[in-house]
Order: structure tokens, then C-alpha cells, then sequence
């Protein structure tokens, strides 16, 4: 297909491409990256570096943004993307110099680039300089995710008072219905990874983060502790990575049903399939498929269930 020629028609284009980043078509956010490249849009670094992360080519993510920062090195966005990925694969040092270049572009949205900046110094072990970075941020956008950083890292201090007033006071508010969500995911399980140390009672403890995945369904800290607290170890376990349809009543949504996917820790197939059936479990859900399934990587011992899984694609009746 033709590039676009006009400044509405790349703009137009560009939100198409993130659509497909959020709907996990990222061979087709490639192909309109591709058609915005031909255009000299520069949005199609981001759009490719993040199709490629979708599809876990990180270093392909990482080279693609390195061309967007040689070719327009003003744009903030591309460099602190660059920064995430690196740190995201241990490159410490090259993250921090990305991200200090982010903040030196002209409209840097300074806020959020601190915010990846104190990330960065808690993978490094820095946790009581995090907790400075994250003193200086004062903007309403990045609160709750500020927030879930620095009760995660006050977590790995041993400072559990800290966590369960911080947590508590956060959990009771209420917030305006534009509001992201997600980080109050993150804060629970550290709040449930507190309780669980104190001895709290388990079944109290899995009914506040079953509760909590209403925030992030993928929320991969609260899947960890559920199957801590849920799963016997599995002598043989395997990884199983299975694409699943659920069909039933989304009135709501006007859904017919949504896909999937799982990754589980089972013995064999028909065990990860139920181990997927008992946690989506919903009066909702009238049928559930395996579309999919392939067996990954042995690990014994590995306590059995959910280990991750990918949001709910919903489609139409």
C-alpha cells in the first residue's frame, strides 16, 4: 500500500498502528510501520520497537529504536523507550545514558522519564536512590504508578509497616473513572507478599488479589503469589503455552466470547488445561477451548499453575 502523504493521513495512520500494538497484531503494526518509515513519520519507530517487544524480539525492538534515535534524535519518546528495553536486558549503563538523553529533548515528558529512571536504579540494587527519584516526581499522571514502584521497593527494604499503611491508604481511595488502574495490581501483590510473610490467612490473602486482577488480569507479581499459595510442586512440570477460547453471556461488552493465552505450569496437557478453567472461572463463561497448546521448558519442582498470561481478546456475536 501507498505511504501517506499528508500530516492527517500519517497521524491517521500511526493511531491505526498502535491499535494493532494493543490488539497484539504485531505484524500488522510492522506493515504500517513500514508505510510510515517510507513517509518519514517517526512515530514508526515506536510502533515497530513495540510490535517487536510484543512479539519478545527485543534486541530487533532495541536496534529499530537506536535507527529512530540516529535519524531524529529530538524525539523523547523513541529515547526512552530505547532506555526501558535496554534496561529491561541488564544494559544498565546504556538505559541511564538513553534516558538522560530523553530528558535533554525539547517537550520531554520529564515525569515519566524519571519514573523509568528510578526503575532503573532499583534493577541496579540503588533502592534508597530510587526512592529519592521518586520523591522529586510531582505529577498527578504518574502517581499510582510512582507509587507501586516505590511500595515494591520499600518491600525489598524490609519496611513492611510502610508497605501495609502505603497500600491500605492508596486501596481506599477513589479514583476518577479515566484513571489507569493497573500499578493498584502491583501494590496488592506486594500488600499480599506482607500478609503472607506475617502469617495472615491464605484464602483471605487469594481473595484480595483475585479481586485485584479486576486492576490487571496479566499482573504477573499477583499470578506468581497465587500459585505460591495455590500450587504443589509438580515433580515434572512443564511450561505450557496454550491459545484459549471462552464463549458465554458478555452482554455487557457485546462479545461473543474473547481468546487467551496461558502460560501454566503442569504435568501434562489435560492438568494445564484445568488449572486455565479453574482460575477464569466465571457464571459468565459457558464453554472453554484449547486452540492451541505446546509444551516448553522442564521445571521440576516448579510450583503447578498459572505462571503468566496475555489479556482477553474480545470478539463480537
Amino acid at each position: 500500500m501507498p505511504a501517506p502523504k499528508t500530516l492527517r493521513e500519517q497521524e491517521a495512520l500511526a493511531d491505526r498502528g498502535f491499535e494493532c500494538v494493543s490488539s497484539c497484531d504485531y505484524k500488522g503494526a510492522l506493515r504500517i510501520a513500514e508505510r510510515l518509515k517510507k513517509s518519514r513519520y517517526t512515530a514508526c519507530f515506536e510502533i515497530a520497537a513495540l510490535a517487536y517487544a510484543g512479539m519478545a524480539q527485543m534486541e530487533e525492538a532495541v536496534g529499530v529504536l537506536k535507527e529512530g534515535t540516529a535519524i531524529a534524535p529530538d524525539v523523547w519518546v523513541n529515547w526512552e523507550l530505547l532506555g526501558n528495553y535496554l534496561s529491561d536486558l541488564g544494559r544498565y549503563e546504556e538505559a541511564e545514558n538513553a534516558l538522560q538523553h530523553a530528558m535533554e529533548c525539547p517537550g520531554a515528558w520529564i515525569a515519566s522519564i524519571s519514573l523509568n529512571m528510578a526503575v532503573l536504579e532499583s534493577r541496579k540494587g540503588n533502592l534508597e536512590e530510587c526512592l529519592n527519584i521518586l520523591l522529586d516526581i510531582d505529577d498527578p499522571e504518574v502517581e499510582l504508578p510512582a507509587a507501586a514502584i516505590r511500595i515494591s521497593v520499600l518491600e525489598d527494604l524490609g519496611r513492611n509497616e510502610d508497605v501495609k499503611t502505603q497500600a491500605s491508604e492508596l486501596l481506599a481511595r477513589e479514583f476518577g473513572d479515566d484513571a489507569d488502574l493497573e500499578p493498584l495490581a502491583r501494590i496488592c501483590a506486594s500488600l499480599g507478599n506482607v500478609w503472607l510473610l506475617e502469617g495472615r490467612d491464605t484464602a483471605e490473602i487469594r481473595t484480595m488479589l483475585k479481586e485485584a486482577l479486576d486492576y490487571d488480569v496479566c499482573c504477573f507479581a499477583i499470578l506468581d503469589l497465587i500459585r505460591k499459595i495455590d500450587g504443589r510442586p509438580g515433580p515434572n512440570a512443564y511450561v505450557y503455552r496454550c491459545l484459549v477460547d471462552f464463549t458465554g453471556d458478555f452482554g455487557d461488552m457485546c462479545a461473543k466470547g474473547y481468546c487467551s493465552t496461558f502460560d501454566v505450569i503442569a504435568e501434562d496437557e489435560q492438568q494445564a488445561a484445568n488449572l486455565i478453567k479453574a482460575h477464569e472461572d466465571s457464571p459468565l463463561i459457558r464453554k472453554m477451548r484449547v486452540l492451541e497448546k505446546a509444551r516448553g521448558d522442564h521445571m521440576p519442582g516448579e510450583a503447578l499453575g498459572i505462571y503468566s498470561r496475555g489479556p482477553r481478546m474480545f470478539y463480537k456475536k
